[in-house]
């Protein structure tokens, strides 16, 4: 009994040193006026600039806690705060993974917002996915190809460290509209932070 309590006793000591340490590490959360700021251009056209893709990614603070511990649940991804960009939509050629000039200024956006301080540290995870066209092998290794080549111009050119980043590929497992499994919003890569 008594090495029990010298455990729990342990623990609540090293909980109650390593809560400040880990509180003073976190990323600042958007400001009020930035996620109003963005709100109000979430419906814009541009929806690719570093402030946007800042304010969809980072954790949002206030009344209601932090993503994640809000009273009503999460934001949908791709809304102010989720943390997920549910398509980056980077334009592949028909059974190709390769990055396209045309999406460098989306890419050099999202790297920014990566780089910024309200990202900085947090680990993401580039996900690529399919429609059903093709075969289940091929469209697993070809989404798998298309995060990585994601995750690696972020590293390369968008100077993202490597160990934040994790490429996965879904191939056809997680249509983004199952009712219509060919169809192109299925082919797409998801951008997530942690």
């Amino acid at each position: 009994m008594d090495n029990r309590k010298i455990e729990w006793a342990a623990l609540l000591v090293g909980c109650a040193l390593a809560g400040p340490v880990l509180a003073q590490q976190a990323p600042p959360a958007l400001s009020a006026a930035m996620r109003a700021n963005l709100a109000a251009a979430e419906d814009s056209t541009d929806a690719s600039s570093t402030e946007y893709f800042i304010g969809i990614l980072a954790p949002v603070t206030g009344a209601g806690g932090t993503r994640g511990l809000k009273a009503g649940g999460e934001p949908p991804p791709g809304a102010i705060g989720s943390g997920v960009i549910p398509d980056l939509k980077i334009q592949f050629a028909s059974n190709s993974a390769q990055v396209t000039k045309a999406d460098a200024k989306k890419l050099a956006d999202l790297a920014a917002a990566l780089r910024s301080p309200q990202l900085q540290g947090m680990q993401v995870t580039v996900s690529g996915h399919t429609d059903v066209r093709g075969n289940a092998t091929s469209n697993q290794i070809l989404s798998q190809k298309r995060a990585a080549a994601v995750a690696g111009w972020l590293e390369h050119t968008g100077s993202v460290p490597a160990g934040r980043l994790t490429a996965i590929g879904y191939g056809e497992a997680q249509l983004a509209d199952p009712a219509q499994p060919t169809s192109a919003v299925n082919r797409r890569v998801e951008i997530r932070v942690q």
